[in-house]
């Protein structure tokens, strides 16, 4: 009984990622813009991990100046929880370390989360946000995944106008970044 069911709850979150990855993909999701607090926005996704991920060290490093972008915050965090869920799923060291860094590069907030996990493959950082890729030494049981969560943080972020790209090394872990524009008229005040 308990396999099927978790064979089950598998299915239903495969499903739902294929639902909303095909929406994304046919401009169907409808986005809810408003302006959002990053350094706040940062601080809830990294208290609430500490709370699912217990065997994991977060570290949050924000700037004093509030950073404001146009965003659908629900989509934002979405992202954010899928590449800290990542870092976790990939980890392949005893003690967890993942650092939420946010900073300002002239108009532009950028958002990394750097983990000490077993790292890309060179090829696999060209590949990580295409849909279904899954660097093989993930494809077990014990990992899962459908390979969708990275193609669907892509699409997310491209509809807020931003960019998403890794940087890696093999052993010694991976560095996720996404930049946004920042609210000018929050900025400017």
């Amino acid at each position: 009984m308990e396999i099927a069911h978790a064979k089950a709850k598998d299915m239903d979150a495969l499903i739902d990622e294929l639902f909303l990855f095909s929406k994304l993909d046919l401009h169907k999701e409808p986005f809810y813009f408003r302006d959002v607090d990053l350094n706040a926005l940062l601080s809830q996704v990294a208290e609430e991990s500490e709370w699912s991920f217990e065997q994991a060290n977060f570290e949050v490093i924000v700037p004093a100046e509030k950073l404001v972008v146009e965003a659908d915050r629900d989509k934002l965090k979405r992202v954010l929880e899928n590449l800290i869920q990542n870092s976790i799923k990939y980890m392949d060291k005893e003690q967890a370390n993942i650092e939420i860094q946010l900073e300002k590069r002239e108009m532009d907030a950028i958002i990394t989360i750097h983990d000490n996990g077993m790292g890309i493959s060179d090829a696999g950082q060209k590949a990580i946000f295409d849909r279904f890729y899954r660097e093989e030494v993930s494809r077990n049981s014990a990992t899962g995944g459908s390979g969708l969560g990275l193609s669907i943080a892509k699409q997310i972020v491209e509809e807020h106008g931003g960019e998403i790209w890794a940087v890696s090394e093999l052993g010694v872990g991976t560095s996720v970044s996404i930049k946004l524009r920042c609210n000018r008229k929050v900025v400017d005040e």
